[in-house]
């Protein structure tokens, strides 16, 4: 941002600022630069340490001309751990498979269907998303008779 408060032309935000954006490039260097740190030994059993997420965020600052802090690589970083553990989970379901040319997950229409729901009735438990859930359901002209 730019001293007067607006947006630069990166779209990106001041350090300590709030949300911002990543795009794959982004995403892919910063798991790198932190790959390479656990290889090169450096790195603690309990996680990253402030300075190694300072130097991540200062070599993705350089390569992608961004602002970004050691806070949002930490966060960053967050977001992948939920995602793979959430690919994961799936990945060791009994009747998941791997498809090899496409990378991706598989599940008969079964199972995939059982997963969707389940997955839907958690988190219509939780009575913030009940009313995201039942907006996506309109949007997607689901009925709530699938759902219980």
């Amino acid at each position: 941002m730019d001293q007067e408060g607006k947006r630069d032309g990166f779209g990106e935000q001041a350090e300590g600022s709030g949300h911002s954006s990543w795009n794959s490039a982004m995403s892919s260097f910063m798991l790198s630069h932190l790959a390479n740190v656990v290889a090169s030994g450096i790195r603690t059993s309990s996680g990253f340490k402030k300075v190694h997420l300072n130097t991540c965020a200062r070599a993705v600052n350089e390569q992608f001309n961004t602002r970004r802090t050691g806070e949002q690589i930490k966060n960053h970083l967050k977001t992948w751990q939920r995602k793979y553990a959430k690919i994961s989970r799936l990945r060791k379901s009994s009747a998941a498979g791997w498809d090899e040319d496409n990378y991706i997950i598989t599940l008969d229409a079964e199972h995939y269907n059982n997963y969707i729901q389940v997955y839907l009735q958690e988190l219509l438990h939780c009575t913030f998303w009940c009313c995201h859930i039942c907006m996506h359901l309109l949007i997607l002209k689901i009925t709530c008779s699938i759902l219980f």
